[in-house]
């Protein structure tokens, strides 16, 4: 039987298609694995901020060591930002269901987070203590448990235990609480409610935010995924509350995947990624206001990745 996923993986991989399948910009990506495990991945991307746009250099190593039930995984990545971030994970065999989790970060921002995860085939539970260089300290804790034929029901929370600033005030900023339902590979669906509090929006003052949502994902065929996307929030009005999208992903063949989404706005985006040998695979990306096709502000964005 599988192990209660964490409450961040819970509806992941749709969450993952609608914010990660879609290149933005166009960008080269080099990566190269030792003998030993070692991966160096080294990549170059176009970004813009304040109408400039620049190019983004990237340094990553990443290394797994595993013997029986001990395992350690480590990374660490650079970029010409001045951004400094590292990730570590340690599994010890005396307790195969706990993970620790270490993730320090530097440079324009400094921060630290610290914590663990805890999974089996019940129930999983994750922990995690973040201080950051301005003096903010939060602790995020969640819980998931099996609930039998498949679902399970989830609870997280963060509080803010000190603040920088004294506004807003150091409290609960928020509870998020979950059900999801996995029936088999092929089907499986989440519907979710969250409150936050002291959220900065356009008003004068922080307000009080509710948001419930839901995501979907099923597989019709081994060749077709389908995924859909709704959510509601409080804090805008009429139709704008409203968030949806729908999105589908097609394996033309053993190199070629074709993927598209849509949302309520008209944006479409297109996607081909195809292997173009057996070290280069390349991918395309278009997006499309289809209630303004004339309009001129349609993306294109291009990639490659060496490995």
């Amino acid at each position: 039987m599988d192990k209660v996923p964490i409450f961040s993986n819970v509806g992941k991989p749709t969450n993952d298609f609608f914010t990660k399948g879609f290149p933005s910009t166009h960008k080269a990506e080099l990566s190269t694995t030792s003998a030993n495990g070692l991966t160096f991945v080294s990549s170059a991307e176009r970004k813009s901020a304040k109408g400039n746009d620049y190019i983004l250099g990237k340094l990553e190593a990443k290394y797994k060591w595993q013997q029986l039930q001990n395992s350690l995984d480590l990374s660490a990545a650079v970029d010409t930002d001045g951004l400094l971030k590292g990730d570590v994970g340690i599994v010890h065999a005396s307790l195969p269901n706990l993970k620790v989790v270490v993730k320090p970060q530097a440079g324009k921002t400094t921060e630290v987070a610290f914590g663990f995860e805890f999974q089996n085939t019940n129930l999983s539970s994750a922990s995690t203590i973040l201080w950051k260089q301005a003096g903010d300290a939060s602790l995020t804790a969640s819980v998931v448990a099996g609930a039998g034929r498949g679902i399970s029901v989830g609870l997280e929370s963060v509080y803010a235990f000190r603040r920088s600033t004294p506004k807003p005030p150091a409290g609960l900023e928020s509870i998020k609480a979950l059900v999801n339902v996995k029936r088999d590979p092929t089907l499986e669906f989440s519907v979710y409610a969250k409150e936050q509090w002291n959220v900065t929006t356009d008003a004068p003052q922080p307000v009080q935010k509710l948001t419930v949502g839901g995501s979907y994902e099923h597989k019709p065929s081994t060749a077709t995924t389908l995924y859909s996307l709704l959510e509601w929030d409080s804090t805008k009005k009429d139709s704008k509350a409203f968030a949806v999208q729908f999105g589908a992903s097609y394996k033309v063949d053993a190199d070629t995947t074709v993927q598209g989404k849509l949302d309520q706005a008209g944006l479409l985006t297109v996607n081909v990624a195809k292997q173009l040998t057996p070290h280069v695979k390349g991918n395309i990306s278009s997006t499309f206001n289809t209630l303004d096709l004339a309009a001129s502000d349609h993306k294109l964005a291009a990639g490659v990745l060496y490995k």
